[in-house]
């Protein structure tokens, strides 16, 4: 696509030859066996989206997060921070056009919000929960978006908005397996 929007990374035209996709952020350092460990989760069931990120809560009241990610397990944790493995189908789920509004609002707000977006637009396809996969890594964010003063406000209010657009709150977070 000719826009520079964080969309772009769910594109489905992106030369993809696989059937999965792993969506990280650039400022992690993830070990082979963690990557095994969620790609293994995954092939056991592809109909999933799988994360081995920090537990967090998206619904018509907001965004909620703790230092260090809510419990998972916990009814209230329904979202994962973008450590994301999925099947690329999903790519164009999210880029069906009844989403285009939700993609546009994504694009005009400044919480970076594509990882709410993507996995409440996938779970509501799927009626499926994210998946937890317990599986190491590192985060390396010292000074990036998850540092800025008023990064937690943003998303809180970018939660709200989507999830009022697509009238979906993610269901509670499972535990998986690697």
């Amino acid at each position: 696509r000719k826009v520079n929007s964080l969309n772009n990374r769910y594109d489905p035209l992106l030369p993809i030859h696989t059937g999965a996709v792993m969506v990280v952020d650039d400022d992690l350092v993830i070990s082979e066996e963690t990557i095994d460990c969620a790609f293994g989760a995954w092939k056991r069931d592809p109909s999933q989206l799988y994360s081995f990120g920090e537990g967090r809560s998206v619904t018509s009241s907001g965004y909620s997060y703790e230092p260090g990610g809510l419990p998972i397990g916990d009814d209230g944790t329904n979202f994962l921070l973008p450590r994301m493995i999925f099947h690329r189908k999903f790519m164009s789920v999210y880029f069906e056009s009844h989403n285009r509004e939700l993609r546009d609002y994504v694009d005009r707000q400044e919480a970076h919000c594509d990882d709410i977006a993507f996995a409440s637009v996938v779970t509501k396809y799927t009626q499926k929960p994210m998946k937890h996969v317990l599986a190491p890594y590192e985060d390396m964010a010292k000074k990036g978006l998850g540092w800025k003063d008023n990064r937690i406000e943003l998303r809180h209010e970018c939660a709200k908005n989507i999830v009022a657009l697509l009238d979906w709150t993610m269901p509670a977070v499972e535990v998986g397996q690697c």
